[in-house]
Formats: C-alpha cells, structure tokens, sequence
C-alpha cells in the first residue's frame, strides 16, 4: 500500500498519508480530482486517476436548473446542467426540427401568397405558375408540426421545472 503526497491549496506538499486518509481527505472536498498527488516512488499524477478513491458529487442549485431551463429550456442547456444529457440531446433534436417547420412553413405560406399575387395582378385567370395546392399542405403540415414541437418543448420545460429535485446521479438539489 504506497503512501501518497498531495500538493495543497496554498502550494505546499503534504504527507505522506496512506489510501484511507487520501479518501478522507476526498470525502471532506480538502482535495479534488484534480489536485496533484505523487507516490513515494515518484509517480505523479491527479487524484481523480487514483483507482478506488470517491469523491463526493456537487450538490447542484435547483434554482440555477429553473432559471436555465426559463431562459434556456428550448436548447437542454437545463439539462446538460444535471448530467441528463440524453435528455438534453433531445431537446435541442426537438429544438432544430421546430425552427426548420416553422422556417419551411413561413417560405410555404410566403411562396403562396406571392404566387396568389402574381396570378390576381396580371388579370389572366389562365396564368400558370399559380400556387399549388402542395404548396398550402406543405405549409399548413409544417405549420402544424411546429405548434405540436412547441407544446412539446413547454411541456418538457414544465415537467422540469415541476418534477426534477434530483440531478443525473440522484442527488437532491439544493432548493
């Protein structure tokens, strides 16, 4: 069993202590997994790669995760914040396809209003290059798809709002 020592917060080498005061140390957040650890032997390296030494979690702010999920909450960034990051992925999946209906939709509806347009000014009623009727169930079925993204997106951001106490390890947030 090698002995350890570990550089301080001030700079200084301590010890040498052994693996159940290095855990001791750990378990009181007096080192991180970054702090800098040498064995007797002279092997260096981080106490984050020492196999077997735990480190508590970070208790994270349940009011951080709401603010985040309010200003952010159409991207995931709430819940990168909380190590779900699958969940995070989604959203911002959801995130992408709603701007790209909503923007489809908008040229749709445009592209049919102006062609509508075109075919009224020129007073022909045997004018082709008229809107199309894909044209309005293109738009009509993007517009549809984005209102059903958007409630999905508040309904993701609600639901995390009200039922997450918990981060991704399951530690309860601080409130």
């Amino acid at each position: 069993m090698p002995n350890f020592f570990y550089t301080d917060a001030s700079g200084q080498r301590q010890g040498p202590i052994n693996d159940a005061q290095l855990q001791a140390l750990a378990t009181k957040k007096i080192i991180s997994p970054q702090t800098p650890v040498t064995t007797e032997s002279g092997h260096q390296g981080l106490a984050g790669q020492i196999p077997g030494l735990n480190f508590p979690h970070e208790q994270l702010n349940r009011q951080t995760y709401i603010i985040l999920a309010l200003i952010g909450g159409w991207t995931g960034v709430h819940q990168f914040y909380v190590n779900r990051n699958g969940e995070g992925i989604i959203n911002i999946v959801l995130s992408v396809i709603l701007f790209c209906a909503h923007f489809v939709a908008d040229r749709s509806l445009q592209n049919y209003y102006d062609l509508q347009n075109m075919v009224k000014e020129s007073g022909y009623a045997g004018a082709t290059g008229g809107p199309t009727d894909s044209d309005l169930v293109l738009s009509y079925f993007c517009s549809f798809l984005f209102v059903v993204m958007l409630i999905a997106q508040i309904t993701l951001i609600v639901r995390a709002i009200a039922n997450n106490k918990t981060d991704g390890n399951g530690v309860t947030m601080k409130e």
